[in-house]
């Protein structure tokens, strides 16, 4: 113990939990402490960051011991664990893995936009050699051009912090003012959105403009699943244990269980105009909401996603 405190036998003496702890872990120490004190304690690990004589920080695991003589409480042991080195090679380890990840998404980025921006050079040659009409090759460049832009925008949004500015929010009214905005989109293609609710679905705390930008992906995706071809998504609301379940199922062309696993990579999409940013921003969101996300599909026929939330968020 004086080796990481740097503190002498001498100085513990003048010593309070303050001096030698970090602040944000007092509470737990003192409620660990007083639980033995009062009997209702047993041993107990934790970690805990203690300040050393120096002032740096020592991350260590504490185990609280009683001491008991003759079944009476007698006092406690407090036994320390340096684990400072394991930490940091933890942190080593998840560093790692992020520059892994980010390194992974650059390399999609630029395969993304370099294809595109190939178009785009070849035709503008084209166009400066031709003498004839050159509107088919100048919807071709706009049509690149709104795929690069449509990249870079969804890209934005998933770099953005999402933070969550919650509330208390009923999932079937978000349904129906998403399903306003929607309608117009599907009737234009001869589908119909319909909204299956049960009766006093519990409202939960959530941030309700993330939850509709993750119904309007679903919605969106279900619509472009049924490449334009009418029919109808059905959407269901329904509580189960602690949990709301919203079930979005389409007519679509479906998905093999080899794409399902795929579903929320960078760039890996069904569509053909598609970036698959939309569903990674969609799992990260019903992520930050605690939540998840099944999926079921069937090659030919459709697919239903379960968007599962809890009712009390952690």
């Amino acid at each position: 113990m004086e080796r990481m405190s740097g503190y002498s036998k001498e100085d513990f003496l003048q010593l309070h939990l303050e001096q030698l702890f970090h602040p944000k872990d007092i509470p737990t120490l003192n409620k660990c402490i007083q639980d033995i004190l009062d009997g209702r304690g047993t041993v107990d690990s934790f970690e805990i960051t203690m300040i050393n004589k120096a002032g740096h920080y020592v991350h260590t695991v504490v185990t609280v011991v009683p001491i008991y003589i003759d079944e009476k409480l007698e006092g406690f042991y407090l036994i320390f664990k340096d684990v400072t080195k394991a930490k940091m090679t933890e942190e080593l380890l998840i560093q790692s893995e992020k520059l892994f990840a980010v390194g992974q998404l650059a390399a999609s980025i630029v395969h993304e936009i370099r294809n595109p921006l190939t178009s785009l050079m070849g035709f503008l040659q084209l166009i400066e050699h031709s003498d004839g009409e050159k509107n088919e090759y100048l919807k071709i460049l706009s049509d690149e051009l709104m795929r690069i832009h449509s990249i870079t925008n969804e890209l934005l949004v998933l770099a953005k912090p999402q933070a969550k500015k919650t509330n208390r929010e009923n999932i079937p009214s978000l349904l129906n003012d998403v399903m306003k905005l929607m309608d117009s989109q599907a009737i234009k293609v001869g589908i119909e959105l319909v909204l299956y609710s049960e009766e006093k679905v519990p409202d939960i705390i959530c941030d309700g403009q993330q939850l509709k930008q993750v119904f309007i992906n679903l919605i969106k995706n279900g619509i472009e699943a049924m490449d334009e071809k009418p029919g109808k998504i059905t959407i269901r609301v329904m509580r189960k244990d602690h949990h709301i379940i919203i079930s979005f199922t389409d007519e679509g062309i479906g998905m093999t269980p080899e794409q399902i696993k795929k579903l929320g990579e960078p760039f890996f999409t069904t569509k053909q105009k598609g970036t698959g940013l939309g569903m990674l921003t969609t799992f990260k969101i019903i992520e930050n909401h605690d939540g998840n996300i099944e999926i079921e599909s069937e090659v030919g026929k459709g697919t239903t996603i379960h968007v599962i939330l809890p009712i009390q968020s952690k």
